[in-house]
């Protein structure tokens, strides 16, 4: 069977396992055959709703075989799944639901009653409530609970193509508003068939899924075993004792996590050990682990492989660092993956050589197909590369990030171009954060910013300046704490004396900001004229 769709991939899977345990979690333990009837039952009930192709059907719930189970059904009938963040706060997914016309949102009752009690997104004409139903009180036609949306699947349902757009995965641009980036099937199959090869996935393994399933890396848990056979076990906790205790209960053979997990479990099985003798592999991806964390993970994994990785949202995955270069190159990005062709070019898109860095453009099946409503912002990200010959007439994602070549062809991280903060592996805007910090009285100007932190890889901070009356930093940190999410939330907030410096057409110079700030950390002063600081831990 030639797999061209995600709904190809469950096909795939309950033909040929249709009694095998896929996902186990603390509630539920569904096999293949048992998540495919779950999958065409909601779909059913979608398509009886009125729900077609290329329609938005958004998914905000807690991890649980329920939250695969609205995407697969989404995809079946063509439908466009768009999975929402559970740390988003109501705003956040009301403004998404919004951006992307989204007409139908499985959610839990918490998030269910503050929709109904509060501004309803215009395109949203129903809610599919997962959980204890009473939360959502009165009786109001615009919700129906989960064990109710089921019916019988028509033939006349369409079923996708590879090209057709699978789901919009938000992310933050350098605007400061998320952007959806649009991923076709195409791009989810071909990412998982190329993972799964290089990390030798088969139905023997057992995955512990700990990121979630709106990250792509988190998704391709979940993917990678429809792929083979293996299965995953859901694990919402993701404290060190909690990750160590799953690990060696399940028996798992392999685990994807990002910096700011790697970093507390390290520290965690270094003073209490521990043993896996099941677990295979585990990989890295999401931002840059700190070296002193990656030279302890053979200590603490001494019989497991390490694979390190490189990719983002636009192209789900670009690099891999095989585990037998991990300690001579260990902290790098690695080799493009098989079928994908990566290059680092200068700024007229010339290839740089080996030494010289240069942004990373990229080329192949699962490049993305854009941004959802965003011609502008798509032709800018999504271009050819005239500087590479006949080849860089291909359409090309470019990164942003600034990465270098060494002498034996491996990829090594610089930086970005531009000032995204990556905390916790989550790619933050720090417009986002300054736009709700500028509704607080008194503040005439804020820059956001990252501080290099050894546990999230970087932490929020913002310096604010006070209008003629001043601001009272403790009602500021008193008001961020309302008015964003918690990982949003900053780690310190500097009041700036005096005015902030600017640039020569008169906007905030907001590097010298930032880098006075920076060397102020550096010299360990906890208060550095020209700024005062509180801290919001």
């Amino acid at each position: 069977m030639i797999l061209f769709t995600v709904p190809d991939l469950l096909d795939h899977a309950r033909h040929h396992w249709p009694e095998r345990p896929f996902i186990l979690s603390n509630d539920d333990t569904v096999t293949f055959g048992a998540l495919a009837e779950r999958v065409e039952s909601f779909a059913g009930w979608l398509y009886r709703q009125g729900i077609r192709p290329g329609d938005r059907v958004g998914v905000h719930l807690q991890k649980s075989p329920e939250e695969i189970v609205a995407m697969l059904a989404a995809a079946r009938i063509g439908a466009v799944w768009v999975n929402l963040s559970v740390h988003w706060s109501p705003h956040q997914v009301r403004d998404q639901a919004r951006d992307c016309g989204m007409r139908l949102l499985v959610t839990g009752p918490r998030r269910a009653g503050e929709l109904l009690r509060e501004e309803w997104p215009e395109t949203l004409e129903r809610l599919v409530v997962f959980g204890d139903d009473t939360v959502v009180e009165g009786d109001d036609s615009r919700w129906i609970g989960w064990d109710e949306a089921i019916d019988t699947l028509p033939p006349q349902a369409r079923a996708p193509i590879e090209t057709d757009l699978a789901a919009i995965c938000y992310t933050s641009g350098s605007t400061g508003r998320p952007k959806g980036v649009m991923l076709s099937h195409r791009n989810f199959v071909a990412a998982t068939e190329i993972v799964a090869e290089y990390l030798g996935n088969s139905a023997d393994d057992r995955l512990l899924s700990v990121l979630p399933c709106c990250f792509n890396y988190g998704l391709l848990q979940v993917l990678s075993m429809l792929l083979v056979g293996g299965s995953i076990v859901l694990q919402r906790v993701t404290m060190a004792a909690e990750l160590a205790g799953a690990l060696h209960r399940h028996q798992i053979t392999g685990v994807a996590a990002v910096p700011s997990i790697w970093t507390p479990l390290v520290a965690y099985l270094a003073e209490t050990g521990g043993s896996f003798p099941h677990l295979r592999y585990l990989t890295n991806a999401g931002g840059k682990c700190p070296d002193a964390v990656l030279a302890r993970l053979p200590e603490v994994f001494p019989t497991t492989r390490i694979y390190l990785m490189y990719g983002m949202t636009e192209t789900i995955r670009a690099t891999y660092l095989p585990p037998d270069l991990f300690q001579t190159k260990r902290g790098a990005m690695g080799s493009p993956t098989r079928n994908t062709e990566i290059f680092i070019v200068d700024a007229e898109g010339r290839p740089c050589p080996p030494g010289v860095a240069g942004e990373l453009v990229q080329r192949g099946p699962t490049v993305a197909l854009g941004y959802w409503g965003r011609p502008e912002a798509t032709l800018e990200k999504f271009r050819p590369c005239p500087g590479l010959g006949p080849v860089g007439n291909d359409r090309f994602c470019w990164s942003g990030d600034i990465v270098r070549e060494d002498e034996d062809g491996i990829l090594w991280f610089v930086g970005r171009q531009d000032f995204m903060i990556k905390s916790n592996g989550v790619r933050i805007s720090p417009t986002e954060i300054e736009e709700a910090i500028h509704h607080f009285p008194g503040v005439v100007h804020a820059v956001a910013f990252g501080a290099p932190d050894l546990h999230a890889g970087q932490a929020i901070e913002v310096a604010v300046q006070a209008g003629e009356d001043g601001i009272d930093l403790g009602a500021l940190r008193r008001f961020c704490r309302t008015a964003l999410p918690g990982y949003l939330l900053p780690r310190r907030l500097h009041l700036w004396l005096g005015r902030m410096p600017t640039t020569g057409n008169g906007k905030i110079d907001t590097r010298a900001v930032i880098d006075t700030l920076l060397r102020a950390a550096e010299e360990e002063r906890r208060t550095l004229p020209p700024t005062e600081t509180g801290d919001l831990s």
